[in-house]
């Protein structure tokens, strides 16, 4: 499956993927923005955020899995 460079330099999708972002629920949106963008491991994400490394690892996974559907027309 095609992924989302997020530091990609195109602004249209900056824009989109920004946006997108802002539109997951916050627990998602943080543990994304931390682990992928900011480049923390689940571990020091969980360190960071006070809460369970297996919330973290779902967290992500289900922040990861919402932004690839909102920006599915960025991977044709």
């Amino acid at each position: 499956q095609a992924e989302v460079d997020p530091q990609t330099t195109d602004p249209g999708l900056r824009h989109d993927l920004m946006n997108a972002l802002a539109n997951l629920p916050l627990h998602e949106r943080t543990a994304v923005t931390l682990c992928c963008q900011n480049g923390l491991s689940h571990d020091e994400a969980a360190r960071v955020l006070d809460i369970p490394l297996g919330t973290v690892k779902t967290n992500v996974l289900r922040g990861r899995e919402k932004l690839k559907k909102m920006l599915a027309a960025w991977a044709t």
